[in-house]
């Protein structure tokens, strides 16, 4: 009876085996079974195609480490740890590598799987490519923040990025400077030339912001003919260097780019006050004002 028994508990077992192998290769997500050291045990057909295993010793015996990229293994080793410890299920967005080395982004979904008897527990990971999700975002976040014509911040943009500046600024007594730009012209531009004539002249000047700030300063196009520049670590004895360098190559385009009218801006600024703490609007009010009385006074002459 005793051996009847266990040929029972067998075949029960060897059913149950075949009916979760049988869940796994039907699964349209790619699975991953590994130890709970993360030695990977065995991995469907999905797997094998999405981490570029055309065999699956390629993967079988090898950590699941080695499919994340590098950057990413200390955020997802300690979620794993939190998975053992603390049964957590994990649901997470992260960079992944295929077995040629090339990346890809990914979303994984991983539980242990308590063992019974002889059989220790496993972890089970689910991964899918989102790549193309992915990209799909990014373009709709550079679309709300990005202006089509210059590539550079639009307004919603500009804000959200030097908000940021001005706190750390605040944190670390640091200066900052913000240059308001108009450029000259732009209506006797678009009259005389065309509005593809003025399009160019607007992105001419984005270009040339662009090689006469650093990488770390914030570009907008604020609107219109109108440009913002959130320079850091910077000064009022730094604004005659930047606005002169800016000027200089401005003057050059005419004759650089071979187009038939002049570009230039007019420019008025205004700094952060660490113990005002005035907003970004004071700041852009105060340069914009200042602009102005400036684009007053060429006019006067």
């Amino acid at each position: 009876m005793r051996s009847n028994s266990i040929t029972r508990k067998e075949i029960k077992l060897q059913e149950s085996e075949a009916f979760y192998r049988t869940i796994v290769e039907l699964s349209p997500d790619a699975i991953t079974l590994a130890s709970l050291d993360g030695t990977i045990l065995d991995i469907n057909e999905k797997a094998q195609i999405l981490y570029g295993c055309e065999d699956k010793s390629l993967a079988v015996g090898h950590s699941v480490r080695e499919f994340i990229a590098p950057e990413e293994r200390p955020r997802l080793d300690e979620a794993f740890i939190r998975i053992i410890t603390k049964g957590e299920v994990l649901n997470i967005e992260a960079g992944l590598i295929r077995a040629d080395g090339t990346a890809f982004y990914g979303e994984i979904s991983a539980k242990t799987i308590p063992g019974s008897g002889e059989n220790e527990s496993i972890l089970v990971i689910l991964s899918r490519d989102i790549s193309k999700r992915k990209t799909y975002e990014h373009t709709l976040r550079d679309l709300a923040v990005t202006d089509p014509l210059t590539g550079l911040y639009n307004r919603r943009g500009f804000v959200i990025a030097a908000e940021q500046e001005l706190k750390h600024a605040q944190r670390n007594r640091s200066g900052v400077t913000l240059l308001f730009f108009d450029v000259d012209n732009m209506k006797a531009i678009n009259d005389r030339y065309g509005h593809k004539a003025g399009d160019l002249a607007l992105k001419l000047v984005a270009d040339t912001l662009r090689t006469t700030f650093r990488e770390s300063d914030t570009l907008a196009r604020w609107g219109g003919d109108e440009f913002l520049v959130l320079a850091l670590d910077s000064g009022e004895e730094t604004v005659p260097i930047m606005t002169a360098k800016l000027t200089s190559k401005l003057n050059n385009l005419e004759h650089i780019k071979d187009i038939p009218f002049a570009v230039s801006v007019t420019t008025g600024t205004s700094h952060y006050l660490h113990d005002v703490g005035q907003n970004l609007q004071q700041m852009i009010d105060q340069a914009d004002k200042l602009m102005y009385e400036n684009k007053a006074k060429q006019k006067s002459v």
